[in-house]
């Protein structure tokens, strides 16, 4: 299981990107989600500490994602249900 960990945001682009990390902190991953408006991410910082709670119902759900490193893009989630945001346990 991975933990939120820190965000970042381009303005310009609206690219978010999001790092997680492992209880232990010896592991980590980094996920980018593009198209995601100012206003949603004000809300995601706003959250603290649920802020996995905004990433996982207006974030993952309707934004596409990517590993960071990765060239191609995944289509969002889900539009019509509650879903674990990447490395997330089930």
């Amino acid at each position: 299981m991975l933990f939120l960990r820190s965000t970042s945001y381009d303005a310009v682009s609206h690219q978010l990107t999001v790092r997680f990390r492992s209880p232990s902190g010896s592991a980590w991953a980094a996920y980018e989600y593009r198209d995601v408006a100012p206003a949603v991410v004000a809300r995601l910082e706003a959250a603290q500490p649920h802020a996995q709670h905004v990433l996982d119902t207006e974030i993952a759900p309707f934004h596409a994602v990517r590993r960071v490193g990765q060239t191609s893009w995944d289509a969002p989630r889900s539009r019509d249900s509650h879903v674990q945001a990447p490395g997330r346990a089930v």
